[in-house]
Order: structure tokens, then sequence, then C-alpha cells
């Protein structure tokens, strides 16, 4: 590891050396969508910020909890039949 950087309690930056070049991965907490508009665009902010960190030749890599949806039934062609389901006993 070269370098982390805790941007946010929401979001946090590592520079791994690689290659043929260095990895960023940024690691990221969604707020929820029941969250106020102003935390959405600061969260959106603060992964800008975090891609500072990195060198625009590095391949940056973003996950986390994005707080997507999941069912157990497939949405067209989004979401599969592997989500939550009824648990049955």
């Amino acid at each position: 590891m070269m370098s982390w950087c805790p941007v946010s309690d929401r979001v946090i930056v590592a520079k791994l050396v690689a290659k043929p070049l260095n990895l960023g991965i940024i690691q990221v907490y969604a707020p929820t969508s029941d969250s106020e508009d102003v935390e959405v665009e600061k969260f959106y902010e603060e992964i800008e910020k975090a891609k500072g960190y990195l060198k625009y030749q590095d391949i940056i890599i973003v996950v986390g909890d994005f707080n997507a949806k999941v069912r157990d039934e497939r949405v067209e062609d989004d979401v599969g039949p592997s989500g939550i389901g009824t648990v049955t006993v």
C-alpha cells in the first residue's frame, strides 16, 4: 500500500502499488434514498475529492455500499432473481 486517506465517514481512498499502473480504490458507503439532497450531493463531492488524491493514469475502482434495492424477482435486465426473498420454514 502506497497511501490511504479517510475523506469522510462515508468515503476512504487507498492507493496500491500495481503493474503496469498503480491502483486507486475508493471505498464508499452511500446515504440512503431517504436522505436529504444536500447529504447526497455532499457524498458525491466527497467521491470527487477522493479522486483528487489519485493520478489520472491510476486505475480507479469505486466499490462499496451504494444502498441498492434488492428483490426476489427479476426487474427487466437490471436485477436478477437472487435478492432477498421470502423465508419459509
